[in-house]
């Protein structure tokens, strides 16, 4: 039977965590959240960059500000 790697506690640093303290939150157990969401992200791809490189994990925006940037 195979064990699953262990999945609490420090994980090791990657030269990519190195380069970006971003990225270097997962080894704490931390994600990297955004409180702000502009359709200029979205466009841009800035959201997409930030996700694959940086290590963005979440978006959090309120309700009445987003029904706005989505019907403007």
């Amino acid at each position: 039977m195979r064990i699953p790697p262990e999945t609490s506690g420090p994980r090791p640093v990657t030269q990519a965590m190195e380069k970006n303290p971003s990225l270097e939150l997962a080894r704490f157990g931390q994600s990297y959240w955004l409180d702000d969401l502009r359709r200029g992200m979205i466009r841009s791809g800035e959201l997409q960059r930030r996700v694959a490189e940086a290590g963005l994990t979440g978006v959090t925006v309120n309700p009445s500000i987003f029904h706005t940037a989505l019907s403007n």
